[in-house]
């Protein structure tokens, strides 16, 4: 194979491997996981990650539930926003140019703004409003998770700034309110753990 196996594949062969479920195509994947760095360090990313999970249950079973259940939310939320979505069109210099861009490219970027910030995940991410008509009203909705002993209202407004900035620097969207919503607090380890699989090359 010479393609990356995507994150939700390896979090399923990963569940398999620990329930014995050792199919030909698990077995397949597996080999393939073995022969590819790209894949390796994903893995192990996940791998960390459970980990995490899991030495927080020990500690706080009815928390860390929780924390899990929002995880998973996130995971899946941010498997949705790679896709490409909405054509968003942008200022074409030519009468016979056309420019567009996906709104899953502008979605990833939100992320990354937001998540360069330091005590912040966030969870899912929203453009309300039509994004394919030229200086339409848009509306960001952000659900995000700020890290323990933070204050809410500094990380809330330091992310609300962030997100301004990149949206002004790689998008023509008429942004009209940025609403962010925090759903939820998490531990120092989970925070740099779900960082660290985003980052992964090649993640989704």
């Amino acid at each position: 194979m010479n393609t990356h196996i995507p994150l939700e594949t390896l979090s399923n062969w990963l569940e398999d491997e620990h329930s014995g479920n050792h199919s030909p195509q698990h077995l397949l994947t597996g080999l393939h996981i073995h022969h590819c760095p790209t894949c390796t360090q994903r893995l192990e990313a996940l791998q960390r990650l459970e980990r995490v999970t899991n030495d927080l249950v020990t500690e706080e079973v009815n928390k860390q539930a929780s924390d899990s259940s929002w995880l998973d939310t996130m995971l899946s939320n941010l498997v949705l926003e790679t896709k490409a979505g909405r054509s968003i069109p942008l200022t074409a210099h030519h009468e016979l140019d056309t420019l567009t861009q996906t709104e899953g490219s502008v979605i990833a970027a939100i992320r990354r703004a937001g998540e360069s910030l330091p005590g912040a995940l966030v969870s899912r991410c929203r453009l309300d409003g039509d994004v394919e008509a030229p200086r339409a009203p848009i509306n960001v909705e952000i659900t995000a998770s700020v890290r323990e002993g933070s204050s809410v209202a500094d990380i809330t407004r330091e992310l609300r700034e962030r997100v301004r900035k990149e949206l002004e620097r790689i998008s023509e969207l008429n942004v009209e309110q940025i609403n962010i919503t925090v759903e939820d607090m998490h531990s120092f380890d989970i925070e740099q753990a779900t960082k660290n699989l985003k980052d992964s090359p090649h993640a989704p």
